[in-house]
This record gives structure tokens, C-alpha cells and sequence, in this order.
């Protein structure tokens, strides 16, 4: 990555080309901690003051006149802070996903998300990138500031985060999938998911047969088209591993419980975790959410994917952002030891509603979870996405053994012969 000091000179280029009546004097570049896909930079436009106005000009005569003090002329409007968001990879294919993504959320939905203010896909400008200018949200993110904030702080978040999730569940459609950008300012339309799941250093499908649109489906179908999209997948690439075969019995098993009975599909943000949760502090007693970042991901998923608990708040056992070995999301509904985190819970749960927290507490909810991001997104050997799976079967072992199903590694004749992705699970 090209160091900040030669390309900050780009960045003011390219500020001067956008905003070419102000002088550079107005225009401020500024580094910021980048995040893991994009490279993040502050822009603060300073416009100097307008002249005074013809009406005032007649005032201040006529109440010089009688003595009195004249009218003061108009101050400097507040700067406008914006943030420049250049995305690491180059052909970064992706970028346009989450500029849809940010439309649609300031066109049809009330949560806090980032402005798009100007942005170019191409690479022909001052910067030879392309980027997104997005007006900037206020705060900080949760993972650098929650754990500093005091019990007012927290409750005052907690209830606002809540409110916001409790909103997000009016965000949905009838088929799964993502945006399609070329509808951000119309009734947004549906893409089937990718596959592979958003990933430049994944090759696609050759040849695929599923379909690119996304048409209404129950959870159970729109899970096995799925599975057997990304077992295709799988053996195109030589993967051996046949995760979809022990996971199947599983979501059959779900099925017959009942558990899949809402066919609507959610506005899911993929990344849910603090560093993506903007805080601002308004005062000694109160701290706001002022906004969601990184929505490159977001998809149109079943309603319990939308529910996972934020438990940060409530189980300080995060460090920067990240898990800590003894946080799980299975004790998210744990009562905390202390009295003002159990005040915070409550903060959160009231304002996120009873329907929210049944699809993020119950723990078949849990599994389906990470069953259907898997299904999702595909797992990968450099996460901890076989190790979900396998903590996966043994938990939905030990809690149904009448329904049990085969672990993660065993392999039998028919897997040992290339797996048919058009015959069953089993």
C-alpha cells in the first residue's frame, strides 16, 4: 500500500477536482486507522463565510442611526467531515454492492448508516482508484470505546441498539440474496448469493447451473439449494471435506420441529460485531449509536440470521473487538455477576422485543446460525469455519443423540466415490 505521505497529495487532487470553488486552504486531508478491506481517510472541507447580506446592510444603517449595535455579519458554516473509503484489493469487485447497500438503507430503512456523498467504480480520477466519499458518522467504533464508557453510558447505548435491530426487522423481502445494484433507488430487487460468498481470492463456479436471480423459497429449500451449491463448489475446487452431508440430517431434523416457519427473508448484516458499531458520547451520563459501518456484506437472510445477540455488551470478555477463548455466544442469555452490566441486558432486551431475542437465545436458533452462514458464505480452512461445524454436530449430538448425526471427518463409501450434488444428504 502506497504510504500516506505520497498519497495524501492525491486525495487533496482529487478534493480540489470535486470541490474546485474552494480554495486548497479549505480542504484538511487527515490519516485514520484503516479498516481491513478499505483504506480510510479523513476529508474536513472548511467553506469560508458568505458577504453580507443586502437586507443587513440596510438594518445595521437604520439601527446605527438610533445608536443601536448592528447586526454581525453570517460565521463560517460548520466544516463538513467526510471520510474517503478506497478499498485495498485492486478490481475490487465488490464496491458497488456496498454502495447499494448504503442507498437502500437512507432510501428505505431508519437505520444509521453512511451517506454516500460521491463515489466513482472506475479507476480514472486523481487517485487512479475506485472509492466511496461518505459523509462522516460521529463517535467512535464499540470495540476502542464501550468498555471505558460508565453503566449510564451503557444502558443509554444498549437501549439505542436494541431499538435499532427491533427496526431492522421491518427490512425485509420475500426471496433470499443480496442487492441488486442496478435497482438502489427503485423497490430493491434480489440477486441470488454468490458463489463463492464475496470473495476476490476465491474463483467462481465454472459453468454454473443455479440461477442468478433469487426467487421467493421456504428456509428449508433456500438451505438446500445451498448446500448443494456450495458442495459443487467444493469439488470443483478439490475439496474433500463433505461438511454438507453430516450438517443435512440436521436441517431435516430442524424442519420436522418447526423451526423454519417464517419464509420472509431479513436485512442481515454479515459482520455484526463492535468495530462495525459507531459510539458517540453525548454527555457524562448518555452515549449514542451513531451509526452501523461495513455493509459490503449484507444480505437478505432467514429471520434468525438477524438475531444474533450483541453479548459484548453485557460480557466485557471481548478484547478489541475480538472474542475472547471464554465467550460464546451459548451464554449470551446468562444473568451477568454484576449489577450494572445486568442493567444494561435488560436495557437491550426490552428495546429489542420478545420475538428478537426467541430467534437469538433458543439454541436450535444458535446452530441454525452458523449452519446458514456457512451455507452462506462456504467454509474456508484459514477461519475457524471447520471448527464451528464440528463444535456444530457435537452440540446438536449431545442435545438430540436420537437424532444424531455423523461427524465432521468421518467419510464413507459413497463420499470416498465423488459426491453427486444432485442426490440427497445422506
Amino acid at each position: 500500500m502506497e504510504p500516506f505521505d505520497t498519497f495524501k497529495p492525491k486525495v487533496t487532487a482529487l478534493c480540489q477536482n470535486i470541490w474546485h470553488t474552494l480554495p486548497s486552504s479549505a480542504i484538511a486531508i487527515t490519516r485514520m486507522e484503516d479498516a481491513f478491506f478499505h483504506r480510510v481517510i479523513s476529508i474536513t472541507i472548511t467553506h469560508p463565510p458568505q458577504p453580507l447580506h443586502w437586507f443587513h446592510k440596510i438594518s445595521n444603517r437604520f439601527l446605527q442611526t438610533f445608536g443601536l449595535d448592528a447586526l454581525t455579519g453570517p460565521e463560517s458554516s460548520k466544516p463538513e467531515e467526510f471520510v474517503i473509503s478506497i478499498p485495498r484489493r485492486k478490481n475490487y469487485p465488490y464496491l458497488q454492492n456496498g454502495i447499494a447497500m448504503m442507498f437502500y438503507l437512507n432510501l428505505h430503512s431508519a437505520i444509521k448508516a453512511p451517506r454516500i456523498k460521491f463515489f466513482d467504480l472506475t479507476a480514472n480520477n486523481a487517485i487512479g482508484k475506485p472509492y466511496t466519499i461518505q459523509h462522516r458518522i460521529p463517535g467512535k467504533p464499540a470495540q476502542y470505546v464501550y468498555k471505558d464508557l460508565n453503566t449510564g453510558q451503557r444502558i443509554t447505548f444498549a437501549r439505542e441498539l436494541g431499538t435499532a435491530l427491533s427496526k431492522m426487522m421491518k427490512d425485509r423481502v420475500m426471496s433470499p440474496g443480496t442487492l441488486d445494484p442496478e435497482y438502489i433507488t427503485t423497490f430493491p430487487q434480489i440477486e441470488c448469493l454468490e458463489c463463492p460468498f464475496r470473495d476476490g481470492y476465491r474463483a467462481p463456479l465454472p459453468n454454473s447451473p443455479f440461477p442468478t436471480s433469487s426467487i421467493p423459497q421456504t428456509v428449508f429449500s433456500f438451505l438446500e439449494t445451498q448446500f448443494k451449491r456450495q458442495r459443487a463448489y467444493d469439488l470443483s475446487q478439490g475439496v474433500r471435506v463433505n461438511p454438507w452431508s453430516k450438517l443435512w440430517p440436521i436441517v431435516v431434523s430442524m424442519n420436522e420441529m418447526g423451526l423454519f416457519t417464517d419464509h420472509m427473508y431479513y436485512l442481515t448484516h454479515m459482520d455484526f460485531e463492535p468495530r462495525n458499531i459507531m459510539v458517540d458520547v453525548t454527555s457524562p451520563t448518555t452515549a449514542t449509536l451513531s451509526g452501523i459501518l461495513d455493509w459490503d456484506d449484507a444480505v437478505f437472510a432467514p429471520v434468525f440470521m438477524h438475531c444474533t445477540p450483541p453479548y459484548w455488551l453485557w460480557d466485557l470478555g471481548y478484547e478489541n473487538g475480538h472474542k475472547s477463548d471464554d465467550v460464546e455466544e451459548a451464554k449470551a442469555n446468562d444473568t451477568p455477576a454484576d449489577e450494572g452490566l445486568q442493567q444494561v441486558k435488560k436495557a437491550f432486551e426490552d428495546a429489542a422485543g420478545k420475538l428478537y431475542l426467541k430467534y437469538a437465545y433458543t439454541p436450535e436458533y444458535r446452530m441454525a446460525r452458523t449452519i446458514t452462514r456457512i451455507a452462506i458464505t462456504g467454509p474456508e480452512f484459514l477461519t475457524n469455519d471447520y471448527d464451528d461445524i464440528e463444535k456444530t454436530i457435537r452440540k446438536w449430538n449431545t442435545r438430540y443423540p436420537d437424532k444424531k448425526t455423523r461427524e465432521l471427518y468421518e467419510v464413507d463409501s459413497h463420499e470416498e466415490c465423488e459426491y453427486d450434488s444432485d442426490e440427497e444428504y445422506n
